[in-house]
């Protein structure tokens, strides 16, 4: 449910830009989901839409990527992606979600280097949400 309360702050801030920038409207948000935090596009989306209701982000156009999470080792340098272990973490909780979806920075505690079992590992990309682009129509 997290995804209601992203979906909030994205509103906000893209209306706060909105004002900053004496727009006229909002016609596109452009916005990067990380791949480790496992949000739900889809309910994201969902609750954007809904949130922005009745404001002047009503009916903008929203893109979502998925950014491909990478990982890297510190102790042996060996880099890989979040596809190739995501099926080895348990399930948590009555959704089955699993701990890094809460926690992507506590990413060491539940995943270890295939090559040497380290536990030393550093998110290189594919972390977090974030506004990519907004593309506003301003007046001449």
């Amino acid at each position: 449910m997290h995804e209601w309360s992203l979906a909030n702050g994205i509103v906000k801030s893209v209306l706060e830009e909105k004002e900053k920038n004496r727009a006229k409207a909002i016609r596109k948000v452009e916005i990067s989901v990380g791949e480790v935090s496992q949000i739900d596009t889809e309910t994201l989306r969902y609750a954007i839409e809904n949130i922005s209701r009745g404001t002047p982000m009503e009916g903008s156009e929203i893109m979502i990527d998925v950014e491909k999470t990478e990982l890297r080792c510190r102790t042996c340098g060996h880099i890989w992606n979040f596809d190739e272990v995501k099926g080895n973490l348990e399930p948590v909780g009555e959704e089955g979600d699993n701990a890094v979806h809460y926690l992507p920075e506590s990413i060491s505690i539940f995943i270890k280097c295939p090559v040497c079992m380290g536990q030393d590992i550093e998110i290189l990309g594919g972390k977090g949400v974030s506004i990519k682009k907004i593309i506003l129509e301003v007046e001449d």
